[in-house]
């Protein structure tokens, strides 16, 4: 369970500790342009083969905020077919 209130407060507390210790990143110029680009329309997807004819690729967006695998043939992901 990803979501659960166990594990979302162990989350919270450590989140508690790391901006004690490091400070907040969101007030940085740099956090504000990763943060941009990783939420950008705009992606440009990759695909990699692991172990048979397949190529696979990890794609998040709105609709798949964990994120999800996708498998594909190299023809396929090329849109030559």
């Amino acid at each position: 369970e990803v979501l659960g209130s166990k594990q979302l407060e162990w989350v919270n507390k450590v989140n508690t500790q790391c901006l004690k210790t490091i400070g907040d990143p969101t007030t940085t110029q740099t956090y504000t342009r990763i943060k941009s680009i990783l939420d950008s329309q705009d992606k440009i997807p990759h695909a990699y083969r692991i172990n048979d004819n397949y190529y696979y690729n990890f794609w998040q967006d709105e609709h798949h905020v964990q994120g999800i695998w996708r498998k594909t043939t190299l023809e396929s992901f090329k849109g030559t077919t």
